[in-house]
């Protein structure tokens, strides 16, 4: 359309400044009786047109940050997307700004061009003066490169291998995720656990459910003759294992005893010296 040729004109904001500073003006002719009345009152602003945020899709940032680490500028784009400065106040940043304990960047000047003259200034409000929090990969990014250094000999000396990481260029991920599966591939392989389950006839054949449960104070003791070949059959190692050995205890009867004899939460239960905490 012909419409959409046509130069838009101003910006509402530049128009809006623009009025204050004519209404500002106007308003002192009046007050100096230079002026009837002040000709910017009742003057509409424009609308403003409401515009969607854009915002970078995760695939369309990793590729900005790759392009930025090629560019010698990775560092300085990480902490402008991470703590939202401005760019006078992110060009002002010094290493004394940064507390890595605290984790924190104090923001206590700006860069500015003056006459075409980059200088270092002021910042515009006393508002402006302000500490900003930052995340543990901030901190990674603004270390100092001689802790990298030092920790690549520590793990060079230990014969371990060291891959420096970037979740945001996926710089690392790759490797590391290949020396894991190298790594567990040399792993033994998993022991399945089999129960050999002991039936409840077993259990109460010539009262072999019999049991006692003692106490001196500090442990709860267990006699129980039948559990011996319940001991002797299960893998205390292993999660399913002790479920089936927790299930046990519970039929027979001696979880209940124990709640009996007053036990707690962590309390330690021996039974023939295997030990462990008492959890409801």
């Amino acid at each position: 359309k012909e419409s959409e040729k046509q130069p838009k004109g101003l910006s509402v904001k530049t128009v809006s400044n623009i009025r204050t500073m004519l209404y500002s003006a106007f308003d002192k002719a009046v007050a100096e009786h230079l002026m009837v009345s002040n000709p910017v009152v009742g003057c509409k602003l424009p609308k403003r047109e409401k515009q969607e945020m854009k915002t970078m899709q995760i695939e369309d940032l990793g590729r900005f940050f790759a392009e930025a680490k090629a560019s010698g500028k990775f560092e300085f784009y990480y902490v402008e997307f991470s703590t939202g400065l401005r760019r006078g106040e992110l060009l002002g940043l010094k290493w004394e700004d940064v507390n890595y304990e605290k984790k924190t960047l104090t923001i206590r000047r700006q860069v500015i061009r003056v006459q075409g003259h980059i200088e270092e200034g002021p910042l515009k409000t006393k508002n402006a003066y302000r500490t900003v929090a930052i995340g543990d990969d901030v901190i990674d990014i603004l270390q100092d490169p001689e802790n990298l250094t030092r920790l690549r000999e520590y793990t060079d000396s230990l014969g371990l291998p060291l891959y420096e990481m970037s979740a945001a260029i996926h710089k690392g991920t790759k490797e590391l995720m290949l020396y894991t599966a190298e790594c567990l591939a040399k792993l033994p392989p998993i022991k399945q656990y089999e129960a050999e389950v002991i039936t409840r006839d077993e259990l109460l054949e010539k009262d072999t459910q019999s049991f006692t449960v003692t106490s001196d104070g500090e442990t709860y003791y267990v006699d129980a003759p039948f559990l011996v070949k319940v001991l002797n059959r299960v893998d205390m190692e292993d999660y399913e294992s002790l479920q089936y050995f927790q299930s046990v205890l519970i039929k027979s009867g001696i979880i209940d005893a124990l709640r009996e004899r007053g036990i707690q939460e962590g309390d330690t239960v021996n039974i023939y010296d295997f030990e462990f905490e008492f959890v409801n």
